[in-house]
């Protein structure tokens, strides 16, 4: 069976060279990440292992045989790989930087989803709730 992708390169490329590596219900896992591609980081894994006839730990186990710690680093590889969307070609200066602005913003906002699960934004939450003092420090 071929497998198309719309996953970057590399990535897609390491995962074709494991896929004889795996077994059978890993390596459906793997064809659901060459099929979905870019739109894996809008997946969470329990998506991917429905769509695989799998179950959550089955996926684990076929990234972490694929080379990464879990799910989460297979999805960041993904969204890496990803093509940039085009920067605004309007000629007005401000509509330009309106756009260019809202497009990395976004682009910023679609990391965070991929990197923060559930439970660790109401950990953290937690943890400031119970703070007696939150000290914020930026740079760039």
């Amino acid at each position: 069976m071929e497998i198309h992708s719309t996953v970057g390169g590399g990535l897609a490329a390491h995962i074709r060279a494991h896929l004889s590596d795996l077994r059978d219900t890993e390596a459906r896992v793997a064809r659901v990440v060459l099929d979905k591609g870019a739109e894996l980081v809008h997946l969470s894994v329990s998506d991917v292992a429905a769509l695989a006839g799998t179950a959550p730990s089955s996926v684990v186990r076929a990234c972490q045989r694929l080379g990464f710690r879990g799910y989460q680093e297979l999805k960041i590889a993904a969204a890496r790989q990803a093509p940039a969307p085009e920067p605004s070609r309007d000629r007005d200066p401000a509509a330009r930087a309106l756009a260019d602005t809202v497009r990395a913003a976004r682009e910023a906002l679609d990391g965070v989803a991929v990197t923060v699960t559930p439970e660790r934004l109401r950990t953290a939450a937690g943890l400031f709730d119970a703070a007696g003092r939150v000290l914020v420090v930026g740079a760039g």
